[in-house]
């Protein structure tokens, strides 16, 4: 059971850089005192009850050292935002209680995303961890509790689903460069049709948003690909890496031609590794 929290003193915000920022307005804006500060210039005194680190991964020990050096009064409690670093990190460096606070959002160049209805990952000792549940929910977020083992599982799940399908594009972007498209018309084109993605993601979900030749159970299609692909073993191997997935999510739709779909799982069955090796 989680400790009831009221956020009643200044937050200290450490870092300024996007996440930092970010949730600082985001914070302020929903009434929560806030103080922000940059981590290379922490003043010499520091006297607030909870401090969030915004830093970079391997910036976060030594801010954390940092921060309860300068820190006069009880114990206060110690955040981060990093989704890979378990709060024993911070605990290590001293803290006597620590949590981690990390935000499923994009923070990409432009104005700073909205956290209201998003999703949050929290781990950390009880206290602190009910301290993160209530600054989440103050933000309008969705606060998943999860342990360090759960934690490393749900980052690698947020960077298959965003940094490693950016591999993707990128071969997607070479084979484009090989046919002589234009690399800015090129450039542009793939980002619409990722931007029409996570779009149809959000408005309907998987299986719902898949489409394409697998979607339908249209083999003669994947074919094409495949042989299309066969000069280039980067691009086919990706492709082969993520078809199986997309008959299961196809099966699951269910609005792909069952005999097409059946043909398509054969044919990448005579790709698998043990055959082709």
């Amino acid at each position: 059971m989680s400790v009831p929290f009221r956020i009643v003193s200044p937050l200290v915000i450490i870092g300024q850089g996007r996440v930092g920022t970010a949730l600082a307005a985001a914070l302020t804006q929903a009434a929560v005192p806030v103080e922000h500060l940059a981590a290379r210039d922490l003043p010499s005194s520091l006297a607030a009850e909870a401090y969030l680190l915004a830093v970079r991964d391997p910036q976060i020990a030594a801010t954390a050292r940092a921060v309860l050096a300068r820190h006069a009064g009880p114990p206060p409690l110690l955040m981060h935002t990093a989704g890979g670093l378990p709060s024993a990190v911070l605990r290590e460096a001293g803290a006597s209680a620590a949590a981690v606070l990390h935000p499923l959002v994009a923070f990409a160049a432009g104005p700073p995303p909205s956290m209201r209805g998003a999703l949050f990952a929290v781990e950390g000792d009880e206290v602190a961890r009910a301290l993160a549940v209530a600054i989440v929910e103050r933000l309008g977020g969705c606060p998943q509790v999860l342990d360090a083992k759960g934690l490393a599982r749900y980052h690698a799940a947020a960077a298959l689903a965003s940094n490693h399908v950016l591999a993707l594009v990128d071969l997607g972007r070479e084979i484009f460069d090989g046919l002589g498209i234009d690399p800015v018309l090129g450039a542009t084109g793939l980002a619409s049709l990722f931007a029409a993605v996570a779009h149809n993601l959000g408005a309907v979900g998987l299986p719902g948003a898949l489409t394409g030749p697998i979607a339908r159970g249209d083999v003669a299609a994947v074919q094409r690909h495949l042989d299309a692909l066969a000069p280039l073993p980067a691009a086919r191997a990706a492709y082969l890496a993520t078809a199986d997935r997309l008959c299961l999510l196809a099966r699951h739709k269910g609005d792909a031609d069952l005999a097409g779909l059946l043909a398509i799982e054969a044919l990448l069955s005579l790709y698998a590794p043990s055959v082709l090796d």
